[in-house]
């Protein structure tokens, strides 16, 4: 199974995009690599650098209106890039973030996990997800089969509203939220979410967590998102083996207890505002199969309802 790379975005961090350039070539399953950019961007040198690496450089008008937090080029720079992948398999990743070599080994030698007539054809990866507010996930990165990379990318302005109240009152992961939750909307009922609340945010101050979870609706909604990773994604940087400017996944920010759930939901385990990060999906599989107690407890029942009738 040959793999493509699409490398979406802006040019940056030539250091460390020279150090993730260097691991591609160091794996033989990596087939063609794709920078997916946009026109009079890229220097002459930058091609140069670009070119020694054979990399195949797609150019692009900018786009006129980019959405909130840029979230329409970067949309369409995966869009594009998609077009000239050669083979099944893609990671999308950008030019100032490297995995590591380890890290992209097992990613790249593990079995896909099948989803047979499916939303997905097969799970995908990632690196991290928010376990407090629903479908922030990384999207720095991720890999999977083409067509399910294909649904991660939409231009609904229904989701702009979402980024610009979470912008006006402190908050943030619009963008990260819009992605994932999109390919689900048909099959699960989120629009009292999105049409009626008008956000996919956390309604609640850091400090009262536990009284967020005792509300019947905020409880389903973790619900909905935890079976969803469980069943369509996988999340796993165990080693904490990706590099970025923004330290999304570094050990600092990843302080997770995987023996007791509840202990996550405090304060302390916060970072960036009100941020709780797990790296690793084995939380969400010790939820399903009930070896927590408390909130957890309550979560597993619903997770293994939706899968009974799923």
């Amino acid at each position: 199974m040959m793999i493509d790379i699409v490398i979406t975005g802006l040019f940056r961090e030539k250091e460390l995009f020279k150090k993730s350039l260097d691991i591609f070539s160091k794996i033989d399953k990596v087939d063609n690599i794709i920078f997916s950019t946009w026109k009079n961007h890229l220097s002459e040198e930058d091609l140069i650098f670009l070119n020694q690496y054979n990399i195949n450089v797609i150019e692009t008008e900018p786009l006129k209106e980019n959405g909130p937090g840029n979230i329409y080029s970067q949309m369409k720079s995966l869009e594009i890039g998609l077009k000239y992948c050669k083979n099944d398999h893609v990671l999308k990743t950008r030019s100032d973030l490297l995995i590591e070599y380890n890290l992209l080994n097992d990613i790249f030698n593990k079995e896909p996990v099948k989803l047979d007539k499916d939303i997905f054809k097969e799970k995908i990866w990632t690196y991290w997800f928010d376990i407090t507010t629903p479908f922030y996930l990384s999207e720095e990165c991720f890999y999977g089969h083409i067509d399910d990379i294909k649904k991660l990318y939409n231009y609904d302005k229904t989701f702009d509203d979402i980024w610009y109240y979470q912008a006006k009152n402190g908050y943030g992961g619009a963008t990260h939220q819009r992605r994932y939750i999109y390919p689900f909307l048909n099959k699960f009922d989120f629009n009292k979410w999105i049409y009626e609340n008008k956000t996919l945010l956390k309604r609640y101050q850091k400090h009262y967590l536990y009284k967020e979870f005792e509300h019947d609706d905020f409880l389903e909604l973790i619900s909905k998102y935890y079976f969803i990773l469980d069943k369509y994604f996988w999340i796993y940087n165990p080693r904490f083996e990706v590099i970025n400017k923004g330290k999304f996944g570094y050990i600092d920010f990843c302080k997770i207890d995987f023996d007791d759930y509840n202990k996550n939901l405090t304060s302390s385990k916060m970072i960036l505002r009100d941020v709780i990060i797990c790296n690793d999906s084995k939380l969400i599989t010790n939820i399903k199969n009930n070896k927590y107690n408390g909130i957890a407890s309550k979560i597993s029942k619903k997770i293994n309802f939706y899968y009974e009738n799923n």
